[in-house]
């Protein structure tokens, strides 16, 4: 059972807030890293001058999810990063890296933390945009940046029946929960009450991590708050990709949304959802694979799964 959760020191919301270097030594980033060098990561690229612009340190851990570790700076450890790299060559996916940051930010007496994936472009104004929320909202526990891709607008987003809808015309302050979701790059949360949401579900590796994270989240706490910055989100489902990796990707899909709607006998959105994606896959790509394991996540006895991804 989690311990009461303990108050957050309230910033007088008519004073003003204090500065994002200020700010940086109560947080910890959790990057998460997939065969790309830091340097070459746009997060850490955007994020790096944003650092430099607001002249703070930011405690950054890297979790490593490639086969062999990821290269990094020569100079990383430098005025604007503390960096710790965790190197984990089975390669959970995200939510195990956030698990483990919330454990070290626990540590080390950290009240936020930041939610990072590798290819979001922020803003450089992005440090000060989150000081400026969380002086003015002191009450709420989740912050985020609203995030597009392709010209879409994806985070905040709605969310329902495993899909996520665009949402347009959101304006930035507090919004409730109820029918909304956000993504998990830039996700801002205040470590104890993700401790007492109890964390993303390790079962869940990628595809719907930050949905169901925030369904139980809202339970406890059923307000964000919308930064007044953006940010442009790199889709891994828009890069070119070999079909094999496709097909893992689609299985960890189908894992994710069996884990976000049950594991009895496949609910209607998860068989209308899952299986129209996968016959969109197989039409695209002209590969029977995607139907395979669209079927094995239903329980079929003789479709056949990929490899795990290595």
């Amino acid at each position: 059972m989690a311990e009461p959760e303990q108050p957050l020191e309230e910033h007088a919301g008519d004073g003003a807030p204090p500065g994002a270097a200020a700010w940086l030594d109560e947080v910890l980033a959790v990057l998460v890293l997939y065969k790309c060098p830091l340097a070459d990561s746009a997060t850490f690229q955007s994020l790096d001058g944003a650092l430099a612009r607001s002249g703070g340190r930011l405690e950054l851990v890297v979790y490593d999810n490639s086969p062999t570790p990821a290269e990094l700076p020569p100079d990383v450890e430098s005025a604007r990063w503390l960096l710790r790299h965790l190197h984990d060559p089975s390669n959970p996916g995200v939510s195990r890296a956030y698990r483990e940051g919330a454990r070290i930010a626990t540590e080390r007496g950290k009240r936020w933390l930041l939610f990072l994936d590798q290819d979001t472009r922020f803003g450089e104004d992005v440090l000060e945009a989150y000081v400026t929320a969380i002086h003015a909202h002191p009450a709420v526990r989740l912050f985020a940046p609203r995030l597009r891709a392709r010209r879409a607008n994806i985070s905040p987003c709605r969310y329902q029946a495993l899909r996520g809808a665009p949402l347009e015309g959101i304006e930035p302050g507090v919004h409730r929960l109820d029918s909304l979701s956000v993504l998990n790059s830039g996700m801002c949360v205040a470590t104890e009450a993700y401790s007492r949401a109890g964390g993303h579900d390790p079962a869940i590796p990628l595809d719907f991590s930050d949905h169901e994270f925030v369904g139980r989240f809202r339970r406890l706490y059923p307000e964000f708050a919308l930064v007044d910055t953006g940010g442009e989100h790199g889709l891994s489902a828009a890069e070119e990709q070999s079909v094999e990796n496709r097909l893992r990707r689609f299985d960890q899909y189908c894992a994710g949304a069996r884990r976000v709607t049950g594991p009895a006998t496949p609910r209607p959105r998860f068989v209308f959802v899952v299986l129209a994606r996968a016959m969109r896959l197989a039409l695209r790509h002209r590969h029977p694979g995607f139907l395979r394991i669209f079927a094995a996540h239903c329980g079929v006895p003789s479709a056949r799964r990929p490899a795990p991804r290595e």
